[in-house]
């Protein structure tokens, strides 16, 4: 769990906004997946999950399914393990 009391730099508000602006526009099931969203933003978004997960390794798969799994969303990537929901 992060600690509440850790100060964000003001340079990380943007990317904070839109990752939470994109992976919450998926959750609402309004006809957006994470394969509308931009690849350049799926890598980021499965970088930064990556470093805060700790994972060393993703499984095998299409990008969008990848950033999936990583969120803790629905995914159809066969062997990954559970991970629980993130954000």
């Amino acid at each position: 769990m992060s600690d509440p009391k850790r100060t964000v730099p003001a340079s990380e508000t943007p990317w904070m906004r839109a990752r939470e602006v994109c992976v919450h526009a998926v959750d609402f099931d309004l006809g957006i997946g994470f394969a509308d969203l931009p690849e350049d933003f799926l890598r980021a978004l499965c970088d930064d999950i990556r470093a805060k997960r700790g994972l060393t390794e993703l499984p095998a798969g299409p990008l969008p399914e990848v950033a999936a799994w990583l969120a803790g969303r629905p995914h159809s990537l066969a062997d990954a393990p559970a991970l629980g929901p993130w954000l």
